[in-house]
């Protein structure tokens, strides 16, 4: 199934750039590239959690946009592109804590992901 969408992702991005790419340049290659990765990330997720038979509520990746969104418009009042980065995660992290998407596992797992060496 993962081969399927793979063929299925790459021919669209192949239609895809065909198509932008003359008319729209880079910004053309982003689309493309931006709408077949999530196409195929849905896809995957979607047969992940049929298998698996997990659910995902609808606030989670509602708030998890919402602080992306936010923490994107943040970033987007610094010139520097240091303090741009470093106000996006500060506000990406800080939002995702806020709205309770991230809890104390996900903090242990992403300390133990710095830790390692």
């Amino acid at each position: 199934i993962c081969v399927r969408y793979n063929i299925l992702t790459s021919s669209t991005d192949v239609v895809l750039l065909w198509l932008l790419l003359p008319e729209y340049g880079m910004m053309g290659y982003f689309i493309s590239f931006t709408v077949t990765h999530l196409v195929n990330f849905l896809l995957s997720l979607r047969l992940l959690l049929k298998t698996t038979g997990e659910t995902i509520a609808f606030h989670c990746p509602a708030l998890s946009a919402a602080a992306v969104l936010a923490s994107a418009w943040g970033a987007g009042y610094f010139a520097s592109p240091v303090a741009s980065v470093l106000t996006y995660l500060l506000m990406l992290g800080s939002l995702l804590c806020l709205f309770q998407v991230t809890g104390r596992e996900d903090l242990l797992w992403l300390r133990g992901l710095i830790r390692k060496k």
